[in-house]
């Protein structure tokens, strides 16, 4: 294709523009993950995942979104299971094996000494290595590397950090250790590698205290079975999913489309859905009223009847939000249902 375009003989020769199309944040990963699912419901563990194995290139997005979606045919909401199933059926024998297959063969085939730039990419795969470390794997003196490292580098296949050369695709990185070259496959090792970058991107997370507040939100809810809290029954949920987004196109809860998401949904005994503040500002009626716009959304996308509203905020709730339809919870009614619930406290906010 690169010299229909742009070869001397080109019929197109100067009326061509090349441009790289550059990785998405995680806003317009959403939007495209959207087209690709028809604006089915997609929880935020998914997304969360699938922006981490994709580091939102456009192509590994739509290739493990397509296979998750097949996936969760069955299923109302995408869910992180389904993503990570998709990622090694693909890796495996799908889209994303016959990608590497030809950045690993057929692209290097057009670069000479392709043979050797494989074997570093071969060395890389296991982990990073300064120049001299290379050096030594290879047997090769470190002027030898200096245009192979040159090539890859030019290539967009390796990057280089703190004088520490990398496999920049860590798809193509689990790919040449786990599938090439392998007549079965180490799935096993591929979960293993999912993990350990899941748990990177948690990790980063995790310095965001709204996001760990949802995260101990959840975990209270898990504990709900069956037992009375101030004259309600606390149901125990068989799923409690967190963070769902759901596609609004007819602008129902905003007045416009938009991406609209839930902090938790969970089913069991009863449906809930559950809205967390961790913010200085006390939540009011309007706050309250988008709440039920959202769940009445859900019900519709989900097909699912929801019985409660939950909604606890950091820093209280208006007069107003208090005599609304949703169960409003302060810091301090929280903590003696955690404490009901032999959860240790969170702290009370001055």
């Amino acid at each position: 294709m690169t010299k229909i375009l742009e070869g001397e003989n080109a019929p197109y020769l100067g009326r061509v523009k090349r441009f790289h199309v550059q990785p998405f944040d995680k806003d317009d990963t959403l939007k495209l993950v959207y087209k690709c699912i028809n604006n089915k419901p997609i929880s935020a563990e998914a997304l969360d995942l699938l922006f981490t194995l994709s580091s939102g290139h456009p192509f590994y997005t739509v290739a493990i979104i397509s296979a998750a979606k097949i996936i969760s045919n069955s299923s109302a909401i995408i869910n992180k299971p389904s993503v990570e199933e998709a990622f090694i059926s693909e890796l495996i024998g799908g889209t994303l094996d016959s990608h590497c297959n030809y950045l690993f063969d057929t692209s290097l085939s057009r670069v000479r000494s392709d043979a050797f730039l494989k074997e570093i990419l071969r060395e890389l795969c296991s982990g990073e290595a300064s120049l001299t470390e290379l050096s030594a794997r290879v047997g090769r003196s470190t002027g030898y590397l200096s245009l192979p490292l040159r090539n890859l580098y030019n290539l967009d296949l390796i990057d280089r950090k703190n004088k520490r050369y990398y496999i920049a695709d860590h798809i193509l990185e689990i790919w040449l250790r786990t599938v090439y070259g392998q007549n079965e496959p180490n799935v096993d090792i591929i979960r293993r590698n999912i993990a350990e970058n899941y748990r990177e991107y948690i990790a980063a997370l995790s310095t965001e205290i709204g996001v760990y507040f949802e995260s101990y939100m959840r975990e209270m809810l898990q504990k709900f079975a069956g037992q009375e809290y101030e004259g309600i029954r606390l149901p125990r949920f068989t799923s409690v999913q967190g963070g769902i987004n759901v596609f609004d196109e007819s602008g129902e809860v905003f007045g416009k489309s938009a991406n609209i998401e839930i902090d938790a949904l969970c089913q069991g005994d009863e449906n809930w859905v559950c809205e967390f503040k961790y913010r200085k500002r006390s939540v009011s009626k309007k706050d309250i009223t988008l709440f039920i716009k959202k769940k009445d959304l859900l019900e519709r996308k989900l097909n699912l009847k929801i019985h409660r509203m939950l909604y606890v905020a950091k820093s209280g709730f208006s007069e107003q939000a208090l005599n609304s339809d949703a169960w409003c919870l302060t810091f301090w009614q929280l903590n003696k249902l955690r404490a009901m619930l032999n959860m240790v406290k969170i702290p009370t906010p001055q």
